[in-house]
């Protein structure tokens, strides 16, 4: 059982890349400040009837309002993150219970062929230890072990 954890690596990766680029790209745009009908709104865009101005902010600045804006959007990103953090872990933590499993299986079933081969192997010196009489029911376990023995572990092999 081969199991990727591409997908979830990948995912926090891009969560974590998006939640520091986009402060970074509100920081240094070109800020435009537009007033239409008494409202005054800030755009990165020139404003569409044309009469807009340059935002009179600092290098580096932002308006209160983005600022405040860009605060609560990177708390909400942040608390996300922990979310897909917090199942990420829990997908591996369930993931490694189960190769455990498959793992502890396969170890069974690996000590119970090499059982049974070791039984076969003295069915075999026993055919060769037997006296005549018994050498017809010796080679009849012995073949009996044979085959179980086949038939067990040629089913571990695929």
């Amino acid at each position: 059982m081969k199991i990727s954890l591409i997908p979830s690596s990948f995912t926090l990766t891009i969560a974590i890349f998006l939640s520091f680029c986009a402060p970074i790209s509100i920081a240094f745009a070109q800020t435009y400040k537009c007033t239409k009908n008494g409202s005054t709104t800030y755009s990165q865009l020139p404003c569409s009837d044309g009469a807009s101005i340059p935002a009179n902010t600092p290098s580096g600045s932002i308006p209160n309002a983005d600022y405040q804006e860009g605060l609560k959007r990177n708390k909400k990103d942040a608390l996300a993150l922990k979310k897909l953090e917090g199942m990420r872990q829990k997908d591996e933590a369930k993931q490694e219970k189960e190769m455990k499993a498959v793992a502890s299986k396969n170890e069974k079933a690996a000590q119970k062929c090499l059982g049974l081969k070791t039984n076969e192997k003295w069915a075999k010196e026993d055919i060769a230890n037997a006296a005549p009489k018994a050498e017809k029911k010796a080679r009849l376990k012995y073949k009996r072990a044979a085959e179980k023995t086949a038939l067990y572990c040629k089913t571990l092999i695929q």
